[in-house]
């Protein structure tokens, strides 16, 4: 399952090197609570966080990305600069890690082909015409 979701330019070794160490110990050891500081923002989804014998995190059925690879992940996902709902739907259906819609938006929002190839759909603001003085 692992192997069709990761995206092919990555390699499994890089995700397994790269894992989050304490995220994959507090999951293994079995008891969940007292998260350490560093993954509490992992700690709410504690109950759907899942390991693969290999040591490769799932949340459900989608790969939790190492920070390291996060940026890459993006830059693969918005390769066809789709816009960002297409690119947060490619990536959503196969990784997750948190903040993953703000780095999206904010890698499309500032990508210089898609700010060329976006139209523009601002409108002018309607003008008040005069009142005549008299009939």
């Amino acid at each position: 399952m692992v192997s069709s979701i990761l995206p092919k330019a990555i390699k499994r070794e890089e995700v397994i090197h790269t894992t989050l160490q304490e995220l994959h110990k507090w999951i293994t050891g079995g008891i969940k609570s007292n998260a350490p500081p560093s993954i509490t923002e992992y700690a709410r989804f504690a109950n759907k966080i899942s390991c693969t014998q290999d040591g490769i995190l799932l949340r459900d059925q989608r790969i939790i990305v190492p920070v390291k690879l996060r940026p890459r992940i993006i830059e693969l996902a918005h390769a066809g600069h789709q816009g960002i709902v297409k690119t947060k739907a490619l990536i959503k259906s196969r990784v997750w890690f948190p903040g993953i819609d703000n780095q999206v938006e904010q890698v499309v929002t500032t990508c210089r082909v898609c700010q060329a190839l976006t139209t523009k759909e601002t409108y002018e603001p309607l003008l008040r015409s005069k009142m005549s003085s008299g009939p």
